[in-house]
């Protein structure tokens, strides 16, 4: 039996926040792609390009980062701050 499982995108919710989330689906390996400081998942465009559809390719943006919403906590910290 093989499924076909198609790409996804959206807000995955985590403790206080929503993370932003690509998932290529596909029969592949999974490969799941970490963000340095202060980048998003964007940057991985063109790795995900050179290796094709042999994978199953799933990228996040972290908290506060691109598409994903700030933490409650992450709020607060910046308001005590200002």
């Amino acid at each position: 039996m093989n499924i076909k499982q198609s790409a996804w995108t959206g807000l995955v919710p985590v403790d206080d926040t929503a993370l932003a989330v690509t998932d290529t689906g596909g029969p592949g390996l999974p490969v799941v792609y970490l963000n340095g400081s202060y980048v998003d998942r964007s940057r991985w465009r063109r790795v995900i390009a050179d290796l094709g559809s042999e994978f199953r390719h799933i990228t996040y943006d972290e908290r506060a980062r691109g598409k994903s919403k700030r933490s409650l906590a992450t709020t607060t910290r910046a308001l005590k701050v200002s």
